[in-house]
């Protein structure tokens, strides 16, 4: 686990894609978009494979952890209370107020020419959200749940809707 203070281009990278699946898809993830270490979670393999050098970055750009990957980060992230993500098996998140909040700063960051591992929230150093959330806190943020957007037809449109976005964006 990295510290709020050691955040740099991952940490910040996942959470303005996490973001931006808030915002545009509901929440849902495409795990292909994620570093995903597959030595850790066969079971989430992107078919990309994983190497040391694919480790989660620091501020510095060191690699203090050739382990970490963008599913860690999110767990990194949710820790310090600017999201709830849902399971490896159906990937979303949903941004708290807290999480919305930073989500602008970053944005307004993004906008200004800064690059994510320069990025620092004012909010957060304010000590707002920096230690875990309670768990109930947790469990069902508001509007979390209202859709069930897993069901098997949901998935299958959500699939179709991914290749056809990537096979348009040129991935």
């Amino acid at each position: 686990m990295f510290e709020l203070k050691d955040f740099g281009k991952d940490h910040w990278s996942t959470f303005a894609y996490a973001e931006i699946c808030a915002v545009d898809n509901h929440g849902r993830m495409d795990i292909r978009r994620l570093r995903v270490n597959e030595t850790k979670r066969p079971i989430r393999s992107n078919g990309l494979g994983w190497n040391p050098e694919y480790g989660t970055r620091d501020k510095q750009g060191n690699i203090p952890d050739t382990a970490h990957d963008d599913i860690d980060c999110l767990d990194d992230l949710e820790h310090i209370g600017l999201l709830v993500t849902g399971t490896l098996v159906n990937p979303t998140a949903v941004l708290t107020e807290l999480g919305k909040k930073v989500a602008h700063e970053l944005r307004v960051h993004k906008m200004n020419g800064g690059q994510f591992r320069e990025f620092e929230s004012e909010i957060l150093k304010q000590g707002v959200g920096i230690a875990p959330l309670p768990l109930s806190v947790l469990v069902e943020p508001e509007g979390f749940g209202e859709h069930d957007f897993f069901a098997e037809a949901d998935n299958e449109q959500a699939n179709k809707e991914v290749e056809e976005e990537t096979r348009d964006n040129g991935y």
